[in-house]
């Protein structure tokens, strides 16, 4: 059975290797100079030394920034006890949730119920949680484990740990995916003479669209073992959730 341990250091491992796929960056070199996506492979880790260095008090993951020069801060979270109960997607209770979450991350932010001063704070960093939810044993009611964050705080993501255990992005039967630049997009819409209403869709919450975080309207090119490649566009609504 697979250790607590090993389950983060592989939510770890793949947190990692998505930043790569997103093009982030490390913020400093390791000598010095402005970071590179290349520079991201120095946060690779062997399991021994997660299990003897960093499990469980020094899991997160810092110095990074995303493309657009955003800073990137990962928290793992091993104890969670306010981060797997369904409130966590409730609306309404969405202010309690996220002064917990700044508390944690040392964030001396004040509460408001207008959420202002935590809007405006998480327009300046990105933040990924990756937390233990608890799941249901029976049924299909995946409420609790929905890895999807609050429309109010795009920049903060939620990634219960079990849903980053595979790479989905580089699984053996996943075609390879990339989100098209606003000028690639429109040239293949002029080419095709089409429309994105045309395109397959993918919802905003498909958890293969969450690793590369695409936003609503991005368009992929998904290659295909050397033929013709296909696309899809992402939309806004969110998956349903199954219920039995």
């Amino acid at each position: 059975m697979q250790t607590p341990e090993e389950t983060y250091w592989r939510a770890r491992e793949n947190v990692i290797q998505m930043f790569k796929d997103r093009k982030y960056q490390m913020i400093k070199s390791e000598d010095g100079g402005p970071g590179t996506t290349e520079d991201l492979k120095n946060l690779h880790i062997s399991l021994e030394e997660f299990k003897t260095s960093y499990f469980p008090n020094s899991m997160d993951i810092v110095g990074v920034q995303t493309a657009e020069g955003l800073p990137v801060y990962v928290k793992m979270v091993f104890e969670s006890p306010y981060m797997d109960k369904d409130s966590l997607y409730s609306k309404s209770d969405a202010p309690s949730v996220f002064k917990k979450l700044s508390e944690s991350l040392g964030f001396p932010i004040k509460h408001e119920k207008t959420m202002s001063n935590l809007k405006d704070f998480f327009t300046l960093v990105k933040v990924l949680v990756v937390y233990n939810a608890k799941r249901k044993t029976h049924g299909y009611d995946t409420t609790t484990e929905k890895s999807f964050t609050q429309p109010e705080f795009a920049n903060i993501e939620l990634w219960p740990v079990h849903r980053l255990q595979v790479n989905i992005a580089h699984h053996q039967l996943t075609d390879p995916h990339r989100i098209l630049s606003e000028p690639e997009k429109q040239e293949v819409l002029n080419r095709w003479n089409a429309n994105v209403s045309m395109f397959p869709e993918y919802c905003i919450d498909d958890l293969l669209n969450r690793y590369y975080d695409g936003k609503p309207g991005n368009v992929y090119k998904i290659s295909n073992g050397g033929m013709a490649p296909r696309y899809a566009v992402v939309i806004a609504r969110k998956m349903p959730i199954r219920k039995k």
